[in-house]
């Protein structure tokens, strides 16, 4: 793996909102792998199993979702920079509106970062 090694495994659908969907005390979803890998071990062909008990960190991800290659050179900026941003700074705007109440003149949705 490169240095940008950090940035290389990417989620479409972020971990922590993955568990906002997950039962108390729950880590893992039944997963549905679509195409599983095909493996020869010992001379004897198998198909991995397609349901698969996976927490979020192996869910909706992909490796190099958002890495943009020239020849030899990658780069992991749209991730680093701008699903980074989102990644730290999403899960408490989306914490934040979904308890929002508009009647509240307590409530101020203006960014205060």
């Amino acid at each position: 793996m490169a240095a940008n090694g950090d940035f290389q495994h990417n989620h479409y659908v972020p971990e922590w909102y993955q568990r906002r969907f997950m039962l108390a005390g729950q880590g893992r979803y039944w997963y549905l792998d679509l195409k599983p890998e095909e493996v020869i071990q010992n001379g004897h062909r198998f198909t991995r199993r397609a349901l698969l008990p996976w927490g979020p960190a192996r869910c909706f991800a992909e490796n190099d979702l958002y890495t943009t290659k020239w020849g030899t050179e990658e780069n992991v900026d749209i991730e680093k920079f701008f699903f980074g941003r989102v990644e730290t700074e999403g899960k408490s705007a989306v914490e934040f509106f979904s308890d929002f109440q508009f009647d509240d003149p307590r409530q101020d949705a203006a960014y205060h970062g």
